[in-house]
């Protein structure tokens, strides 16, 4: 089966699919997709309460609000989305890397991030997609068996958890600027994660069944 895995961002929107039976893992297409912005913004030098100045980013008068901006953002995903799981032959679902149950983040930050989640599953629909074929991860490290010990990058660790499953890893390799790639890790790592977990659910019911018997 093949799977669609995301890495939802509302600027860089990293993307990849995998081809995942029995026998291997492979990597069929991966990319870093960028939704035009139609947001002018003007830098300024304001003063500060300690005397000094600093740079101040505002919206040219006239141009989009940051909504609007990514509303039309979004609406450029979904058609991409849809895209790719017409020109790939998407067939085992969308696995997504949900970000939005993290408390950390920002409020603005998880409007964005929901738009983006939106569009995702409004592209899986109508692709014809059921509301099962739909995998959130909200734990990527926990789901790969990642440890993460304190003062270490988890991208390093997530990309080399990657590179254990999926030995060839030239299509990723051949996106630039390098600073991209970790997106497509991300979406590649999702993948694997969520059907890590489907396989652990699938277990589970398997196992209860053959208990009650």
């Amino acid at each position: 089966m093949r799977i669609f895995g995301v890495d939802p961002g509302i600027a860089n929107f990293g993307w990849a699919v995998v081809k995942v039976d029995e026998k291997q893992t492979q990597l069929l297409g991966v990319g870093v997709f960028a939704p035009e912005s139609h947001r002018q913004t003007t830098i300024r030098m304001i003063k500060t309460r300690a005397g000094g100045t600093k740079r101040k980013r505002e919206p040219v008068p006239g141009s989009l609000s940051t909504a609007e901006n990514d509303t039309q953002r979004c609406g450029q995903i979904f058609e991409f989305v849809v895209k790719k799981l017409g020109e790939l032959d998407v067939d085992g679902g969308v696995a997504i890397e949900d970000r939005t149950v993290n408390a950390a983040w920002a409020g603005a930050l998880k409007m964005a991030q929901s738009g983006v989640l939106v569009a995702i599953e409004c592209a899986r629909l109508a692709c014809g997609f059921e509301r099962r074929d739909l995998i959130p991860v909200k734990d990527v490290h926990f789901a790969l068996g990642v440890k993460v010990p304190r003062g270490v990058d988890p991208k390093q660790l997530v990309e080399s958890a990657v590179r254990a499953e999926i030995t060839d890893c030239s299509l990723v390799e051949a996106i630039n600027p390098k600073s991209l790639r970790v997106h497509v890790y991300d979406a590649i790592a999702v993948i694997l994660a969520a059907t890590r977990l489907e396989y652990a659910r699938l277990y589970q019911r398997g196992w209860h069944a053959r208990s009650t018997r």
